[in-house]
């Protein structure tokens, strides 16, 4: 069992597609009442997932490998604010398998986050958050983020 870290490449995109799935699918659904179950495999997923594996200068998409198995993957970009003076870089997505969590991956995917986002030229990451997701919440404070602002919703 060899552990690969890489940057993603087109060919990762339906591997991409199962992980977000398996990973997101059980935790959407219960924190956003309007998330459409499967979506990791309608046409705007494709065309996200084959975005985020095609490289271009200022996004960022790491998988982890093991055995040639996707574990793990985090993506990101830039985030524009004409109303603020930072630079910022948007993680999108951070993604480990049930199987692999508590095992450093999230930790490793962070860390190449924040190493991009340096090496670019950004100042801040910032990310959101599902409000109920008590273990995402105290991973990322663990690792400085701090709280900027909060989404609310009506239903109407």
């Amino acid at each position: 069992m060899i552990p690969l870290v890489r940057l993603a490449t087109p060919t990762d995109t339906s591997n991409l597609q199962q992980l977000n799935d398996t990973v997101f699918q059980t935790l959407n659904t219960t924190c956003d009442p309007d998330f459409t179950p499967s979506w990791s495999f309608t046409p705007p997923a494709q065309n996200y997932f084959s975005s985020i594996t095609s490289p271009r200068n200022e996004n960022f998409c790491y998988v982890v490998e093991i055995d040639d198995r996707l574990i793990g993957y985090i993506n990101g970009s830039p985030k524009r604010y004409s109303y603020r003076t930072g630079t910022y870089l948007e993680i999108e997505n951070l993604a480990v398998h049930p199987d692999f969590t508590n095992q450093g991956w999230g930790t490793k995917l962070l860390a190449l986050s924040e190493d991009f986002a340096k090496s670019h030229g950004f100042n801040r990451l910032v990310l959101s958050c599902y409000a109920q997701n008590a273990a995402a919440l105290d991973h990322y404070t663990k690792h400085g983020f701090t709280t900027l602002s909060l989404e609310l919703q009506k239903n109407l």
